[in-house]
């Protein structure tokens, strides 16, 4: 398999994972009845990598609670149960302290 047929599968990959992160954050949001804010979590996975819940809640302490074993994406693309929260941010204007983890969030479709 090419380099650049390699690329375009893990990009496809990327879109269909970012796309269930997404749909799942839809999903957590119609639990929140008022849900005002948007949150993007850093969360440990089953999978022992790090990864990636995006939740719609009142606040971060609600947000925090709606992540725990909510499938996330993680580093590697795949999805995978999330075990504890790592940190959550403003999804609109905060920054993970983990600088790798800001660069995989930045680099993802919003």
């Amino acid at each position: 398999m090419k380099v650049s047929e390699r690329i375009s599968q893990r990009r496809a990959h990327m879109v269909r994972a970012w796309t269930a992160v997404l749909l799942l954050g839809g999903a957590v949001s119609l639990q929140a009845q008022s849900a005002e804010k948007s949150f993007a979590c850093e969360v440990h996975t089953e999978a022992g990598v790090s990864g990636l819940v995006v939740a719609q809640a009142e606040d971060m302490k609600k947000a925090k609670e709606m992540v725990k074993n909510a499938s996330a994406l993680t580093l590697a693309g795949d999805t995978s149960r999330a075990r504890s929260v790592v940190q959550c941010i403003d999804a609109r204007k905060g920054r993970f302290s983990d600088a790798t983890f800001q660069s995989f969030y930045e680099k993802l479709p919003k």
